[in-house]
């Protein structure tokens, strides 16, 4: 049985595939598989539970959680998480969708296009610069199925998100085209709280080490539900 400080409690994005996400109730994802490295080659214990991005960060924030997986850097959040910048867990990619066939983003731009973006979902500085120079405004949305029918009313012409969004799906199962090029991308890390308590300090030093000194540990690890 492992002693409570032998032990730190992460958030993991939910419904985020291929890094994290649940499947019949059983825990799955290119993450998971990570955590499951570390703790078996450090014999240690890394529980983890699958929230929203924004409760993940309260929390962690908060001192519920001893860290979370999987997140990009953001200097506002660089405040209250450390970040393992030396040993980067993957990568996420910003792509353009839209309906009927694939577009690039140039091909829009005579359409005087406008885009839509999920509430809460980040852009990075350079895609909010590439928008502005290219003339092309931004439509925040909570409810997917609402900018699908703008979309078939050609009121929006695309929407921008990461290729791992489920929530891109809409309930009548309208198929999305996504473009072939990249509009950013960005590095995801293993982080954790700058507040974490003392009698665990020495597990996250553990897990520094061994990830500096042993990055191909988690390189290259599968989703093991796909």
């Amino acid at each position: 049985m492992f002693a409570k400080h032998d032990s730190l409690s992460l958030g993991l994005i939910e419904k985020y595939p291929p890094f994290s996400y649940e499947e019949l109730d059983v825990p799955c994802g290119i993450y998971v598989r990570q955590l499951r490295a570390i703790s078996e080659k450090l014999g240690i214990t890394l529980s983890y539970e699958f929230l929203p991005l924004q409760q993940a960060l309260r929390k962690t924030k908060n001192g519920h959680l001893d860290g979370i997986v999987g997140v990009v850097y953001r200097s506002e959040r660089a405040v209250f998480l450390d970040y393992l910048l030396n040993a980067p867990l993957g990568e996420v990619t910003v792509s353009l969708y839209t309906l009927h066939r694939k577009y690039n983003l140039d091909e829009l731009i005579k359409e005087k296009a406008i885009m839509a973006a999920k509430s809460g979902f980040f852009l990075s500085d350079d895609l909010h610069q590439l928008l502005r120079t290219k003339k092309i405004d931004l439509y925040r949305f909570s409810d997917i199925a609402s900018v699908i029918e703008l979309m078939k009313k050609g009121r929006i012409q695309g929407i921008i998100h990461t290729d791992s969004e489920v929530d891109l799906k809409s309930s009548n199962s309208i198929e999305l085209y996504k473009s072939n090029e990249i509009l950013s991308s960005e590095a995801t890390y293993l982080s954790f709280s700058k507040h974490i308590r003392l009698e665990k300090e020495m597990l996250v030093s553990k897990i520094k080490n061994l990830l500096t000194n042993n990055p191909s540990l988690i390189k290259g690890l599968k989703d093991e539900c796909s």
